[in-house]
């Protein structure tokens, strides 16, 4: 296991209860408004609670900031809470329910998702609530996809008020971003996480050059991304796939692990961050993808890859 403080992490983003399901049909936009579906299952989702549950298999033990639905909350506070990631740092709202999505899996691998984001506080409300927290000891913090003011708010905060290494994957969020909110947010963040379509949703707004960024795009190539250097890593194949939800967060929660892990080591090199990260992240993503859900896949074994003598 990995050795940290509680809150050397926070992250910031949705909890959510996610209805998944699979089609033999192909999307194909506009023509195509109908399919039957495979298979139906009710799981455990939401970035924000995706990525802490990542981190709690590798043995650390995140700060979860959300805001949630006060109504259905229990049943997915009481898992978090049996892997050790508490409820401290949620915001309740009273008389309404959690977050949902809705993502639906064609024939190709090719992924719909629906997304109603659950109860959202102003900015103001959301900036109060982060400056109650405890966020001295935080060494990185992840804004994952939330509602465009409330990830500045959260990135702003820790970029301000700590020393932490901040993180931003837009996320589902990248396409509804105007040009400056995006200068806003990347002027904000020290790395930039997310896959292909997102990025280019940004770069096709503003020029991404000057940014660190890792760039996923399924079983392609990852790309890093520095402002002096660009670097191309293989993603190991798969045997028997069963479902991609997750795998994102999978991804990014192993790739920050190693930011941590790098951090902290007396022998920092930038290729020792990039080969252990994304390491660590594509054997945990391979391990989400052979499950159903975003929220089964286990990292027994997997943090000795932050130990290996070879980096």
């Amino acid at each position: 296991m990995v050795k940290t403080d509680t809150h050397q992490i926070a992250i910031a983003g949705a909890l959510a209860y996610d209805q998944i399901a699979h089609t033999h049909a192909t999307f194909n936009l506009p023509h195509h408004l109908n399919c039957k579906l495979t298979d139906l299952r009710r799981e455990l989702g939401g970035c924000g609670g995706n990525i802490a549950y990542s981190f709690a298999q590798l043995g650390l033990a995140p700060q979860l900031l959300s805001c949630c639905g006060r109504v259905d909350a229990e049943p997915y506070l009481s898992h978090l809470a049996q892997l050790g990631v508490d409820d401290a740092g949620c915001l309740f709202v009273d008389d309404t329910t959690m977050a949902a999505a809705i993502i639906m899996t064609d024939a190709h691998g090719t992924q719909f998702t629906g997304f109603y984001p659950g109860p959202i506080p102003t900015a103001a409300q959301w900036a109060a609530h982060l400056r109650a927290q405890d966020s001295q000891t935080t060494q990185l913090f992840i804004q994952a996809p939330y509602p465009v003011e409330l990830m500045i708010c959260g990135l702003s905060h820790f970029k301000s008020s700590t020393d932490a290494l901040t993180v931003w994957a837009p996320g589902q969020y990248a396409d509804q971003l105007d040009p400056g909110d995006i200068e806003n947010m990347l002027a904000l963040a020290d790395w930039v996480i997310g896959n292909q379509y997102e990025i280019q949703c940004l770069g096709q707004q503003v020029a991404l050059h000057n940014q660190h960024m890792v760039v996923t795009s399924g079983s392609a190539p990852i790309r890093v991304q520095t402002p002096s250097a660009v670097a191309r890593f293989d993603v190991p194949k798969v045997p028997y796939p069963v479902d991609p939800t997750g795998c994102g967060d999978a991804f990014l929660a192993g790739f920050c692990a190693a930011l941590v892990h790098t951090a902290e080591s007396e022998t920092d090199t930038q290729i020792n961050l990039y080969q252990q990260g994304i390491e660590l992240g594509c054997a945990l993503a391979a391990r989400c993808l052979v499950k159903h859900g975003s929220q089964h896949h286990d990292a027994s074994g997997l943090t000795a890859i932050l130990n290996k003598s070879e980096y």
